[in-house]
């Protein structure tokens, strides 16, 4: 007996107001958890929610500004068809229609330039400055290639400011080959109806696109549509710092591909190349998740009305980590609330575990004093739970009956008159039951 009593005073446990300090800051620990996670989850669905419906505003912009574009080089080729240009024998006749032409490409903001092939060969193009011409107040560049008496061919570029006014010409740096021999010449020379080249560099100005063109009388009238200004507003729309907008042609070669301003690099290939295996060509969205580049990329597709029987795709990729940055940031400072919320609460949890434990402490304090047979001490403990104070009247109440049986054991052991001391140990035992 000795012995069992030895172990159990040699085991090791710990006091009720340490695991009740740890339960409470594990209890707050996990709601701030529950709640960051939840927290986290919704925030990522309505961040991908509106990633989704910035990609389908995106989308109905862009079919917009193709079809707006579409029409208006439709309404150009109306226009031109009334035109004198195309019967215009020199250099200065063509000038004549200057305005005109401006006035046609200025309506137009992805329009970059006109251009007008002559049967004997002559060339005629308008186009809108390039940034670099701009700064120097250059708006406008005319660019006439003719055929000389002397049978040599010649090219003039002439710069005009916004008001058309003449600022520099001269002898062009690039001699243009003879319309005649372009495949936007030579295509609409022999039909009657608008043909649409694929997309190409341009080869006066820069720029890219494809060219509409038609053929007026013994001329051809061209029009140049500027991809890369198409690009340039896609890319005004993007809102992170790697997402990346495409437009794609029918077999998947870029025609537009906008980036962020800043931004060094668009998505990588292998990510492109992955969508399109699934990718169908379905009048709805299509989104897919794709990894490369060590991320993880969420990917939006749909079609786009291109500028000849095939239609294009449009393609926009964005990592992960930039659509859900909100919601990785919400959950950092989550865990971070939570942390703090568990280091200051613990003292606290200690402090109110204490308040709790020490009235438990005195019963036992009382408990060993009445091993003791020590009946002086009070087991009032004034807990505010119940059954704690509930504990420590039941052990007053048999502190007080062992006190009164122990006094009758000494009365009856010293006693002269046993009747009188048996009266008064059944009156006890009446009183304790």
């Amino acid at each position: 007996m000795s012995a069992n009593i030895s172990l159990r005073s040699q085991t090791w446990r710990l006091p009720l107001h340490i695991p009740v300090a740890v339960l409470f800051s594990l209890l707050i620990l996990g709601v701030g958890a529950t709640i960051s996670l939840r927290h986290f989850h919704d925030t990522r669905v309505l961040l991908d929610g509106a990633n989704h419906a910035l990609f389908q505003n995106l989308a109905d912009e862009t079919r917009d500004r193709l079809a707006g574009a579409n029409d208006a080089v439709r309404r150009i080729f109306v226009l031109l068809s009334a035109s004198a240009l195309a019967d215009a024998a020199s250099e200065s006749q063509r000038l004549v229609h200057l305005p005109e032409v401006t006035g046609l490409i200025g309506g137009a903001p992805l329009i970059e330039s006109i251009m007008v092939g002559y049967g004997d060969g002559d060339f005629f193009l308008v186009r809108r400055a390039r940034p670099a011409e701009l700064a120097e107040g250059t708006h406008w560049i005319a660019l006439d290639a003719h055929t000389a008496a002397n049978g040599e061919r010649q090219a003039r570029q002439l710069s005009f400011d916004s008001a058309l006014r003449l600022l520099e010409s001269g002898v062009a740096d690039q001699l243009p080959a003879d319309p005649r021999l372009a495949d936007w010449y030579r295509q609409a020379a022999a039909s009657n109806l608008l043909i649409v080249t694929p997309a190409r560099a341009f080869a006066h100005g820069g720029g890219h696109g494809p060219t509409f063109a038609q053929r007026n009388s013994a001329s051809v009238f061209g029009v140049n549509l500027d991809l890369d200004a198409m690009g340039a507003l896609i890319g005004s729309k993007v809102r992170t710092s790697s997402t990346s907008v495409r437009l794609l042609s029918h077999d998947h070669q870029v025609l537009v591909d906008a980036l962020h301003a800043g931004a060094q690099s668009g998505v990588p290939d292998e990510i492109m190349r992955s969508a399109l295996t699934q990718y169908r060509d379905v009048a709805e969205v299509s989104r897919q998740s794709a990894a490369g580049d060590g991320r993880d990329w969420h990917v939006s597709m749909a079609p786009m009305p291109g500028f000849s029987d095939h239609s294009w795709i449009m393609m926009v990729a964005t990592p992960d980590d930039e659509i859900f940055a909100a919601a990785y940031e919400q959950r950092r400072r989550s865990i971070r609330f939570t942390i703090t919320a568990v280091l200051l609460s613990f003292p606290l949890a200690w402090l109110l575990s204490r308040l709790l434990t020490t009235p438990l402490h005195r019963l036992a304090d009382h408990a060993h004093a009445l091993s003791a047979l020590q009946f002086n001490t009070r087991s009032k403990t004034h807990s505010v739970i119940l059954e704690v104070d509930e504990l420590a009247d039941a052990m007053s109440l048999m502190s007080r009956a062992i006190s009164r049986f122990v006094e009758i054991g000494n009365r009856l052991g010293a006693a002269s008159d046993l009747d009188g001391v048996l009266e008064q140990l059944v009156l006890g035992a009446r009183e304790v039951s």
